[in-house]
Formats: structure tokens, sequence, C-alpha cells
């Protein structure tokens, strides 16, 4: 499928990957990338521009990926392979020919966690204020839309029947406690996916509407959070975003992709180890002064091991 003019489609997500826009469009992947890395690496990780792009799927996103289809009912499928662990040549044989098929695979244990996951996940959906959006929701919709002089494609977990939520679905292997997820946006770049799904919906729909994460822990008792991107969050998104666009567009015009730069440039330490260091001399030259530095806070064994 190719797509013309902007506007929502519906389209397998092998079909929105391949990247089917007119031009070479930016994603919000694309966009991290970008801004975290250099332009180099964007080319590498766009369909449209690499002729040897192969999407990596990591082993360690499986249960994700599969929670993922089973919640949303959308999405790479998955197969639950009967083996405990993917340890054998057996079992790692059956994973590969899995993967080839384009299917998602799991061990008979992370099949029992996905399933538990995704029953917790609907019940928990199911009871909270979003229940009834959730359910009528519209699955994997695909975006494409043109801003600043470039495309931009977004396929969205799930978008309310009147467009005015955006659901994006997270599973975490460590914790989906409301407070602490601010660090999980800041360091994953969350913030941008969620300006650019914002941005995908108003402009072709010309409804602003509110993103919400629904957080899943992947391990047991699967708890589950509703997190919405606040206004400053969305602010911040937007603007790392206007970064990446103006960023792609300069590349894509110039058919320009530099990486790191070839200048020699100076290596420094991040504050907080300095500060580290000066705290630790500071210990050890006042047990120094008292006569014996093995007794200071820094114990013996730990300035042998950080020498």
């Amino acid at each position: 499928m190719t797509i013309e003019k902007p506007g929502e489609y519906g389209m397998s997500a092998d079909a929105y990957h391949a990247d089917p826009c007119p031009t070479p469009a930016l994603s919000s992947s694309v966009a991290k990338i970008l801004l975290s890395q250099t332009p180099l690496h964007a080319w590498t990780a766009s369909p449209r521009l690499n002729p040897n792009y192969k999407r990596d799927e990591k082993p360690a996103f499986s249960l994700g990926t599969a929670a993922h289809r089973g919640l949303m009912g959308e999405g790479a499928d998955y197969r639950i392979l009967g083996y405990d662990e993917f340890r054998t040549k057996e079992a790692k044989a059956a994973r590969e020919e899995c993967i080839a098929a384009g299917l998602t695979p799991l061990s008979r244990e992370q099949g029992a966690r996905m399933s538990e996951m995704v029953d917790l996940a609907r019940d928990f959906i199911e009871a909270s204020s979003i229940g009834l959006a959730f359910d009528s929701a519209r699955h994997e919709r695909v975006f494409a839309w043109q801003s600043d002089g470039i495309w931009r494609r977004a396929m969205l977990d799930a978008l309310a029947k009147d467009h005015t939520i955006i659901f994006d679905y997270k599973t975490t292997s460590s914790s989906a406690d409301p407070h602490a997820f601010g660090r999980a946006i800041a360091n994953l770049g969350y913030d941008v996916q969620a300006a650019h799904y914002v941005d995908a919906v108003q402009s072709v729909r010309k409804v602003r509407p509110r993103f919400i994460w629904i957080v899943q822990e992947t391990s047991a008792p699967f708890a589950v959070s509703l997190i919405e991107a606040t206004a400053r969050v969305l602010e911040i998104g937007s603007e790392k975003l206007a970064r990446a666009s103006r960023m792609w567009k300069a590349c894509v015009e110039a058919d320009a992709w530099p990486g790191y730069s070839r200048e020699i440039v100076p290596a420094d330490l991040p504050f907080w180890h300095e500060r580290r260091h000066e705290e630790e001399e500071a210990e050890y030259d006042l047990a120094s002064r008292d006569g014996d530095p093995t007794q200071s806070a820094i114990s013996l064994d730990k300035l042998m091991l950080a020498g």
C-alpha cells in the first residue's frame, strides 16, 4: 500500500514500517534517533533510505510485543512454543523458525505470563474512567501528514472513536509507578513520541487529543497504571520534535547523513562523577589525618576495587 495524500489509514504493521509515504517520512522512532545519536544512525533506521534496512526485534521485547497483540488485538502475532527456555539447539531452532514466519516466539512460561498480563490489564482498564473509550477505540491506526516541508508518519496503538484520546501501551520490567514514570519519559524519548502522535491527530482530524500511557509491569503482580502526558511534557516533546524535523529536512534535501565529528573532541567526566570523587578524597584525607587511612568512610576493599 502507498500513501498519496495526508490522512488516517488502516494497514498492516509491515506496510507501515516500510514507509509508504511519497517521500521518506519522519517517524517518532527516527526522530528520537536523530536527537540522541546522529543523522547517519537515522539513515540506517529508515526503510526508505537504507537499502539493507531490517527491523531488529530483540528477544527481550517478546513478552511486551505479545502482550500488546493480546490487549490491542492488533500487531505482530505470537506463538507459544513447547519449551520452558530457549537454550537447547532444538529450542533455538524453533524460535528462529517462528521469527522467520513473522511471529513472536514465547516460551511456555512467557505464554502464561502474557495471558495473565492481558487479563489483568483488560480488567483494570474496564474498571477505570477510560474503560468505555478504550473499549470502542480503533487500534493500530496509521496517520500520514505534512509539516514544515516534510512528510511525517505514525502508527497509534489505539485511538478513541471520537479522536479525543490516544492510548499507548507500554510494558516495563521495572515499575509502573506513575510517580516514577517521568524518568522513563526523559530517558526513552516518550515525550517526543507523545508530541508526534498528538500532532498526527491534530493535523489530520483537527482535534487535539489527550495522550494516555497504559503502563504494565511484566512480573507479578503485573500492576497497571494510567498516566497522562501533561501540557509541559507535550511542550518539551514538541520542541524536541521541531529540532528533529529541521535536521531531517536538511539531511533529506542535501542527501547528507553525517555521523560523529571527524575532529578530535575532548571527553570529560560527568558532573556527578567529579562530585563523588571530591567527596571520597575529602573522606580519605580526613581519615588520614586521624592516623589510619584504612578506617576511613571508604573501606580498603572499595579503594582496591576502584584502583
